[in-house]
């Protein structure tokens, strides 16, 4: 589950960041926004705060990623478009305004200037205008709804527009304390009474452990169920199930949506192809197949058009250990590397940095391809582990680079697409070894052994 609108102790809510990730966590969240309350006064301590915040969380939780953000609350219309601006370039990644609820003194024209603004969300907009919704579908912007009590009273009349002019919406618990992080069953009953009328339907059956990366398998079931969100615009069923099989463990998530043609049943795993248009990336089924192949699994789909589609994802039972007869993954080589981590997200890199780190490696880091070009310059690496998309100089362009000059350093390719690179025969002959994201500290040592045999 994700919960992008949440309030801590640095503005009116009861916990420390940390502590709202660890509840989270608990509660079954993969994502978390942390977004207090700010203007002026404080706009610059809380998101500074929040970006530091966040790192530390994702380096070192296990299973839940925090995204830094502010929402924007009470301040004058005129003020929004500014410090939304501002929040940006302090590093939020989430930028939240505090809409016209019914339940607060919000100043009028809020909603409209909000919309003509940089931000990603309108949190509980109360009596939205069309014209407000069609913006909101214009530029993007996703307009809440919110499982908060007062909030939450327009719900239906803000979904009722949202469907009308096809805006895009974001179910969000705004939450201040721990009692407020709703199950997805709260949460689905929540869309259903703002006339988002979605029904769970499970069919889980017992099954047997399977050897897989949690998070991994938690991304994978996000997706296809944001995937059946979508599907079913005017409302429909969900079905979750699991079935154990000879060897493997089977489950299913199903949707009574639109249904696909042949050709996008044929052609909906490719990265970035969507039927979306420009609300769609084109990533989440690519990224469910590349989980699943990285599982050593299979995906089948069957889908009727205009009645509903069912993935069905079949993954390797987890054989004893005294039983197994999957191949031994030789551990990170045994010696001290001195490696370069290239990233230009600095939540991925530092997470590599710490992993490699906790391995005893030296490590030093770069944000682009010419920043790492130039450490290459003038210091000696073992290793370079370089992410696949980053601007102006991509990772196999860098890799390129560095063959030029120094043919025998190893690099390492981080992409969400390994697996189908691996399939397709596509690494490029100046990459080593592939990392499959998402990423884990086994898979890293993994590829380390591989790019740097014994």
């Amino acid at each position: 589950m994700i919960s992008l609108h949440n309030h801590t102790i640095h503005s009116d809510g009861e916990l420390l960041p940390s502590e709202l990730a660890r509840y989270s966590e608990e509660s079954g969240y993969s994502y978390i926004g942390i977004t207090d309350h700010g203007d002026s006064s404080n706009l610059e301590s809380l998101v500074i705060n929040s970006v530091r915040v966040c790192a530390d969380i994702n380096k070192y939780f296990a299973s839940i990623k925090a995204i830094p953000g502010v929402e924007l609350t009470h301040i004058a219309p005129k003020q929004i478009s500014f410090l939304a601006k501002e929040a940006r370039r302090l590093g939020a990644k989430l930028v939240i305004v505090h809409g016209e609820t019914i339940a607060e003194p919000v100043r009028p024209g809020t909603n409209y200037e909000a919309l003509n603004s940089d931000i990603d969300i309108l949190a509980h907009p109360g009596m939205i205008t069309k014209k407000e919704a069609e913006l909101a579908k214009k530029r993007g912007i996703y307009l809440e709804i919110t499982t908060k009590q007062g909030h939450s009273l327009t719900n239906g009349h803000v979904a009722k527009l949202a469907l009308q002019v096809g805006a895009k919406m974001v179910l969000s618990t705004d939450s201040h304390r721990p009692s407020e992080l709703v199950t997805l069953e709260q949460g689905l009953k929540t869309a259903q009474a703002a006339g988002l009328t979605i029904q769970l339907k499970t069919e889980f059956g017992k099954v047997p452990l399977i050897a897989g990366e949690e998070f991994a398998i938690r991304e994978l079931l996000t997706n296809l169920i944001f995937n059946a969100v979508d599907a079913m615009p005017d409302g429909g069923t969900i079905t979750l199930g699991t079935a154990g099989e000879e060897g493997w463990v089977r489950l299913w998530v199903g949707d009574t949506g639109t249904g696909m043609t042949e050709e996008v049943r044929q052609r909906c795993f490719e990265p970035f192809f969507t039927t979306k248009a420009e609300n769609g990336t084109g990533l989440g089924l690519a990224m469910v197949h590349g989980i699943v192949q990285r599982h050593g699994g299979t995906v089948e789909i069957t889908s009727d058009l205009g009645k509903g589609t069912t993935f069905n994802i079949r993954l390797p039972v987890q054989l004893p250990k005294a039983a197994s007869v999957a191949p031994v993954v030789e551990s990170s080589p045994n010696r001290t590397l001195r490696v370069l981590v290239v990233d230009d997200e600095p939540m991925l890199r530092d997470l590599v940095e710490v992993w490699l780190t906790e391995d005893g490696h030296t490590v030093a880091t770069a944000a682009n391809g010419m920043e790492a070009l130039t450490r290459l310059r003038v210091d000696r690496f073992d290793v370079v582990i370089t992410d696949k998309a980053m601007p102006k100089m991509n990772g196999e362009q860098l890799a390129v680079a560095i063959h030029s000059t120094t043919p025998e350093l190893p690099v390492i390719l981080m992409t969400g697409f390994g697996e189908m690179m691996k399939a397709s025969g596509e690494m490029p002959v100046q990459i080593t070894a592939i990392l499959s994201k998402p990423i884990t500290q086994e898979s890293l040592r993994a590829a380390l052994a591989q790019a740097l045999p014994a």
